[in-house]
């Protein structure tokens, strides 16, 4: 209890938990051992299990792990959050998604609620007015596959990171490029818990 609210211990604790095990895996007791409360606590700040993963698991999956730097490569900031994580240890939402979804109560209702937010905030952040929000698609296929790649299975890890934010956020900012529409505010960065 490092002087935060208790929610926000909950909240980080269950991330962590639900992104490591799964959904079935995960107990309360088991969230409220790891956070240093009873479960009586937990369950009333939090509620049931599947409110809990609820607000964790795809409460976490939103964009404010997106804030851009004024003046930068949108690409490059993108991709060099995504590395950042890694390189800190830090669990990674785009990295969670497969293993949230599959693990989830609902697994379809999560998938749909995950693509629509995702979909919705960085078409706003990146300018995207496409039908189908095709550009916004491709940045997040490309996060996702960035994640995956480096946390999951620990890809390129010999390789620079700034080097490879570079590289990879090429690919990203030709996608943010190709948007037209006005961009949104970005949100601010939330650094997550370390392992």
């Amino acid at each position: 209890m490092n002087g935060q609210p208790a929610y926000a211990v909950i909240l980080d604790t269950a991330r962590e938990l639900f992104s490591e095990r799964g959904y079935h895996a995960v107990t309360i007791r088991m969230v409220a051992a790891a956070a240093g409360y009873s479960p009586a606590m937990v369950m009333k700040v939090m509620g049931t299990k599947e409110e809990l993963f609820s607000r964790a698991a795809p409460g976490r999956l939103s964009a404010s792990d997106l804030e851009m730097v004024d003046g930068g490569s949108h690409g490059f900031e993108l991709a060099r959050r995504v590395l950042d994580r890694r390189d800190r240890g830090i669990t990674d939402p785009y990295a969670m998604v497969p293993l949230i979804i599959q693990n989830a109560p609902e697994p379809e209702a999560v998938r749909s609620d995950i693509r629509r937010r995702y979909l919705r905030n960085i078409a706003e952040m990146i300018g995207d007015t496409t039908d189908g929000r095709r550009h916004a698609s491709i940045v997040l296929c490309l996060l996702l596959g960035l994640a995956a790649g480096t946390h999951t299975l620990g890809l390129l890890g010999s390789m620079d990171s700034r080097e490879l934010a570079l590289a990879y956020g090429r690919a990203i900012q030709h996608e943010i490029d190709q948007c037209t529409g006005p961009r949104g505010p970005m949100p601010a960065a939330q650094a997550g818990p370390q392992h």
